[in-house]
């Protein structure tokens, strides 16, 4: 089934996450597939979330595959693909420690996409060099977050007993 979808910025794709680890590029008006890509090895995980660049060029999908070797403590190792809307083809993929939130986030001006890790980090990766470039502790467990005008709002939902001074059910702006 499916897990996550967004809509392309001019209303003529409608693209989707699909039995696991399939993205599919469907038309918008009739839902007919018009193509489909297969992100990750034999190993991974499903795909989680996705989105899209400002221009529409880029796809962003999350996904996970198990460890290697494997580890009951982190047992996936997570990634960002980066996915060309135009050839639908995989351009990159990033790795990123332990993705927590099944949420991602692409800048206004598409230079960045924001992911949380299971540390509770803001991770910044650059669209230009698909690269983490950097990590932001947050206080909280963050359930969900959003991106405007460079300014992190997020959802911290459930209580954080290592940080007894973060409110909970609580908007945050950092």
């Amino acid at each position: 089934g499916s897990t996550a979808m967004v809509i392309s910025h001019d209303d003529r794709y409608l693209y989707t996450t699909h039995s696991g680890r399939q993205i599919l590029k469907l038309d918008a008006l009739t839902l007919q597939i018009i193509d489909f890509i297969t992100i990750g090895e034999n190993n991974s995980h499903p795909a989680h979330a996705i989105a899209i660049s400002p221009d529409g060029k880029h796809l962003y999908a999350t996904s996970s595959r198990e460890a290697e070797p494997y580890s009951s403590t982190f047992p996936t190792e997570d990634f960002v693909t980066v996915i060309n809307t135009g050839s639908f083809t995989v351009e990159a993929s990033v790795y990123v420690w332990q993705i927590k939130s099944s949420h991602i986030r692409v800048s206004k001006d598409g230079a960045y996409v924001y992911v949380i890790n299971i540390r509770n980090d803001l991770v910044t990766i650059s669209t230009l060099s698909n690269t983490v470039i950097s990590e932001i502790p947050l206080t909280g467990l963050i359930t969900s977050f959003g991106i405007h005008d460079n300014q992190l709002y997020s959802i911290s939902s459930v209580y954080n007993s290592s940080d007894p001074t973060a409110p909970a059910g609580n908007l945050r702006i950092v």
